[in-house]
C-alpha cells in the first residue's frame, strides 16, 4: 500500500474534522468523497453530498474523508482516498475521473464505487448514476413553450454527443407538447466529438447572442461550465433562461425562470444505504422524475399563476409515467448499434499486434450489425479518460454479461447464446492440486468483478486476490503472488500458449465454475429491443454461425 507523508495526514485531518462522527467503533466504515470543482453553496452536487453523508453519520458508523479534486491527477485523487482506507468512493465524472474510478473498480474488488454523471463499466462494486437527460430536457423545453412570447425558443448545446442530444430531442418534444406552433431553435458551440465546446464561455455566448438576433426570447443551455457565458449574454438580451442541473436563479433571478434540477441527495442516499449495508452496488441507476431523482425548482415572478399550474400539472404527469417522452437513443437504434467491451479480454475482445480490434464478440457483433441492417459501434470502458460525462457515448447492449444474481439485479438480461466455462490454472510442482478443496489456507487469484470471484468468496478457507484481467491474473500465478488461478477456459487457453510457456502450467479439465452469459441492457432497459438482439443470437446458432465463430477462436 502506498505510503501517506505525515503532511498529507494532517491535511486530512484538518479537512475532514468536521464531517468525522466521533464514534467508538473499531471497524467504521470509511467513504471517501471526491468534491467536484463548483465548490459549497450553490445547492447542487457538493452540498446535496454532504447533508447526506452528516445525516448517515448520525446514524452509523461512519468516517468520512472528503478531498477536492486534483485536476491533472484523477488517479492519485482516488488513490489517496484508498491508501487512506475507503470503503466506498463517491465521485462525479468531472475531468476524467471516470476512467479513474473504472481502473480502481477493476483493481479493487472490496471497495465500492458510486460515479455520477456517467456510465461506467459493468461491475458489481461499481455504481454509475445517469440522471435522464431526455426527460429533464422535456420538462425545460415544456417550460421554455409555455413561457415563450415570440414562440422562438432556442436549445444550445455544447458538441452533439448523445447526452445532449438526448436534452435535445426531449427539449423539442416539450416544447411542441406545449405550444404546437413554437420553433425550436438549435445551435451547437462545437462539432461531433469536439468536447472544448463544453467549456468555452465565449463561443456559448457568441451562441446564444446569434438566436436571440434571430428572434429567440428563452433559452435552454447544455454545454458545460461553458453555460456560464450563456447565461450573462441571456440575461444582456433579456431572454428567460431554463436552468439545469441545480437551480440557476441565483445566476440571473430575474431571467432565469425556473430550472430542472438534478436530486443528487436522492441518488446518494440510496446506493450509500445500499453500500453500507453491505449490498454490492453495481449497475446503471437512471434517475429519473418517477423516481425522485429528477425535479423542479421555483419559479421566477416572470412566471404567472396560470403557467406554473400549467407546468406543475405537466411535471406530475411525468412523475407518475403517464408520458412517453421522445428520446434520441431510439432514434439512434434505427442506423447504429453501440456495443459496450473490454478490449483486454482476448480472445473475446483484444486488439490485436497490428493495431486492429478482433476476437470472438467482435465477430459475433459484427454479424449481428451486417443482419440487423445496423452500423456496429463499440464503445469501450477501459478506464477512458473523457472530461465529462457530457461527452460520453451511451451503450446500447452489453454483448456477454454472465447470468447470475448480482448482475441479473443491474442489467436486463435476454436469452443465452453461450457458456463460460471457468478452470482453475497451477504452476507444475511435485504437489500439483487438481480439486478446489486442496487449496484451503491458499491465495487464489481471479479477474475482479467476475463469476469466479464470487464463486471463491463464497468458499470457506480460501482467499481471493483481484485482478483487472486474466492477462495480469495469469502473471501473478508465473510469479507467485497467488497459489493458484480461477479463470476463463478460452482466455486461458489462449494466454498461455501465446503469452507463457504452458508447459509450465496445469489446468483441470473438469470446470470449476459453468456460467450461462447472455446480451443485456441496464435496468430498466428496452424489453422489445433486446429480444430482437436475441432473435438475430438465435438464428446465428441455428445456422452454425456461432459455432463456425467459435472453432476460429476456441480450437
Amino acid at each position: 500500500m502506498k505510503r501517506i507523508r505525515p503532511w498529507l495526514f494532517v491535511f486530512f485531518l484538518f479537512l475532514f474534522a468536521p464531517l468525522c462522527p466521533a464514534q467508538d467503533t473499531e471497524h467504521p466504515i470509511t467513504i471517501g468523497w471526491v468534491m467536484d470543482s463548483r465548490g459549497m453553496g450553490d445547492g447542487g452536487y457538493n452540498d446535496a453530498v454532504s447533508t447526506v453523508l452528516a445525516e448517515m453519520a448520525r446514524n452509523t458508523r461512519l468516517t468520512i474523508v472528503r478531498v477536492p479534486r486534483l485536476e491533472l491527477y484523477p488517479d492519485k485523487t482516488v488513490g489517496d482516498l484508498l491508501a487512506l482506507g475507503a470503503d466506498i468512493v463517491i465521485s462525479t465524472d468531472e475531468g476524467g475521473m471516470s476512467g479513474a474510478l473504472v481502473e480502481a473498480a477493476r483493481a479493487n474488488p472490496d471497495v465500492q464505487f458510486i460515479l455520477i454523471g456517467a456510465e461506467g463499466a459493468p461491475l458489481n462494486n461499481l455504481a454509475s448514476v445517469i440522471f435522464e437527460e431526455d426527460e429533464a430536457g422535456y420538462l425545460a423545453g415544456y417550460i421554455a413553450g409555455t413561457i415563450t412570447r415570440t414562440n422562438k425558443i432556442a436549445f444550445v448545446g455544447g458538441a452533439p454527443f448523445d447526452p445532449i442530444k438526448r436534452f435535445e430531442y426531449g427539449f423539442a418534444g416539450g416544447v411542441k407538447d406545449a405550444r404546437r406552433d413554437a420553433e425550436t431553435i438549435v445551435s451547437y458551440v462545437a462539432e461531433e466529438g469536439d468536447a472544448n465546446g463544453l467549456y468555452d464561455r465565449d463561443k456559448t455566448k457568441e451562441a446564444v447572442m446569434r438566436l436571440a438576433k434571430k428572434g429567440a426570447d428563452t433559452v435552454f443551455i447544455v454545454s458545460g461550465t461553458g453555460t456560464l457565458g450563456g447565461v450573462s449574454t441571456a440575461e444582456k438580451m433579456k431572454m428567460s433562461i431554463i436552468g439545469l442541473g441545480n437551480d440557476e436563479r441565483k445566476l440571473s433571478p430575474k431571467y432565469v425562470a425556473a430550472s430542472v434540477i438534478y436530486r443528487y441527495d436522492t441518488a446518494v442516499k440510496k446506493i450509500l444505504d445500499d453500500a453500507v449495508s453491505g449490498k454490492a452496488v453495481g449497475g446503471v441507476y437512471l434517475m429519473s422524475f418517477t423516481n425522485g431523482g429528477l425535479d423542479l425548482s421555483g419559479f421566477s415572478t416572470s412566471v404567472d399563476g396560470a403557467q406554473r399550474q400549467k407546468i406543475a400539472e405537466r411535471k406530475s404527469l411525468l412523475t407518475s409515467g403517464k408520458i412517453t417522452v421522445p428520446d434520441y437513443l431510439s432514434e439512434r437504434r434505427k442506423t447504429k448499434l453501440v456495443v459496450s467491451l473490454n478490449v483486454k479480454t482476448p480472445p473475446y475482445e483484444y486488439i490485436d499486434e497490428d493495431g486492429i480490434l478482433v476476437g470472438y464478440v467482435i465477430d459475433v457483433m459484427n454479424e449481428m450489425g451486417r443482419r440487423l441492417g445496423r452500423e456496429i459501434v463499440f464503445n469501450s470502458f477501459s478506464g477512458a479518460r473523457i472530461p465529462s460525462g457530457l461527452a460520453a457515448t451511451r451503450s446500447d447492449i452489453e454483448p456477454m454479461v454472465m447470468i447470475d444474481e448480482e448482475r441479473t439485479a443491474s442489467f436486463l438480461v435476454g436469452e443465452p447464446w453461450g457458456i463460460e466455462e471457468s478452470v482453475l490454472v497451477v504452476k507444475k510442482n511435485d504437489l500439483v492440486p487438481r480439486e478446489i478443496f486442496e487449496l484451503i489456507s491458499k491465495k487464489v487469484g481471479v479477474v475482479s468483478g467476475s463469476v469466479e470471484e464470487v464463486y471463491v468468496r463464497k468458499l470457506p478457507g480460501l482467499f481471493s486476490k483481484g485482478y483487472s484481467s486474466t492477462e495480469i491474473c495469469l502473471r501473478a500465478l508465473n510469479r507467485g503472488e497467488v497459489d493458484a488461478a480461477i479463470v476463463d477456459k478460452n482466455a486461458a487457453d489462449f494466454l498461455l500458449s501465446d503469452m507463457l510457456d504452458d508447459r509450465d502450467f496445469v489446468m483441470t479439465e473438469k470446470p470449476m465454475v459453468i456460467s450461462p452469459y447472455s446480451a443485456a441492457m441496464p435496468r430498466p432497459g428496452d424489453p422489445a429491443y433486446l429480444k430482437g438482439i436475441d432473435n438475430v443470437l438465435k438464428s446465428m446458432k441455428d445456422d452454425g454461425t456461432l459455432k463456425k465463430f467459435s472453432r476460429r477462436w476456441f480450437e
